[in-house]
């Protein structure tokens, strides 16, 4: 949703995945790429998302890939299917939840500085890393990225082939 078309209007790029319509699943792919890769995977996650399946959580405590880095964009609500507020604004913490699944690297940010120094901290030291970074909700997103599955996935793919 809008964090693809936010990631996609920052620069597109072969070795981005974009998982336009597949809310829930964003951590749970990134999860299986760096399983089957030594190198670093970066999932940019929703709350809402993650919470629809917070599942993938657990397993990533239970299979600890030292390659990964998990971001959630917190801004509290389902931003996309009408602004409802997410189960985050009413005291569940991701950040606790990932402890309490073996996920040992965690922080929570509330701005662009913090954000910073934690994420050069888990490019430099091995994972998993769980960050939430508590964010405010713009009034409008970016245009729709133009993201086709297939091709997305075709290319992704095509980047790992030597």
């Amino acid at each position: 949703g809008p964090s693809t078309d936010e990631l996609w209007h920052a620069g597109d790029r072969e070795r981005n995945f974009y998982t336009y319509g597949s809310m829930g699943l964003c951590s749970s792919i990134a999860l299986g790429v760096a399983l089957s890769t030594e190198e670093q995977v970066i999932s940019l996650d929703g709350d809402g998302s993650l919470l629809m399946n917070m599942g993938t959580i657990g397993t990533i405590g239970r299979e600890l890939p030292s390659n990964l880095i998990v971001i959630v964009w917190d801004n509290e609500q389902w931003a996309q299917t009408g602004y409802q507020a997410s189960h985050t604004a009413f005291g569940t913490d991701l950040e606790s939840v990932a402890r309490g699944c073996g996920i040992e690297k965690t922080a929570t940010v509330h701005d662009e500085i913090e954000l910073k120094s934690v994420i050069l901290k888990a490019l430099d030291e091995e994972g998993p890393w769980f960050i939430v970074a508590k964010v405010q909700e713009e009034s409008e997103y970016l245009p729709v990225s133009p993201v086709e599955p297939e091709m997305t996935l075709r290319r992704f793919r095509n980047t790992f082939v030597k």
